[in-house]
């Protein structure tokens, strides 16, 4: 399985071409799972002004409410659609790895900025590479966000 990966803060920070596109290939893939949830009707609703963590309990109640349903590897695969861009946005990712293998991934996002979902991923191995071909090993593609995050911690620090 190609997981094409178009992360435009890392492109621009490192001045990767327009295009350029991370490619995870999983191996030996032995599980794709895929969660969606159930949006809670009810709505959430934050006070203007209120405490930052006021407003994340407010947050993690709301979704405490939502129904977690199993969803279709095959239907979340064909409703990311490059020509139509159709997306699943990432805001969140885990990779558990081990010295004998499988790796898995857990990944998090909004399929077509609408709807929350979860991947779950079990594979035998990892390659990553650019779309121009050349292969990254894991440690390396990692300190590319490290030191995307370390600028960005620098940039914010320095304007407050």
């Amino acid at each position: 399985m190609d997981l094409s990966c178009e992360i435009e803060h890392l492109r621009e920070f490192n001045k990767l071409d327009d295009r350029y596109q991370f490619i995870l290939h999983l191996e030996g893939v032995e599980s794709a799972r895929v969660l969606r949830y159930a949006i809670w009707p009810g709505g959430c609703s934050i006070p203007d002004g209120l405490p930052v963590d006021d407003q994340r309990r407010i947050v993690a109640e709301y979704q405490a409410k939502w129904r977690e349903e199993s969803a279709s590897w095959n239907e979340f695969e064909s409703r990311i659609t490059r020509e139509d861009k159709q997306v699943f946005d990432i805001s969140d990712a885990a990779l558990a790895t081990s010295a004998k293998g499988p790796f898995a991934f857990k990944i998090c996002g909004q399929l077509n900025y609408a709807t929350y979902h979860e991947v779950y991923l079990r594979f035998g191995t990892l390659r990553i590479s650019g779309s121009d071909g050349k292969p990254f090993e894991l440690g390396e593609f990692r300190r590319l966000g490290e030191r995307y995050w370390e600028a960005y911690s620098k940039r914010a620090t320095s304007t407050n």
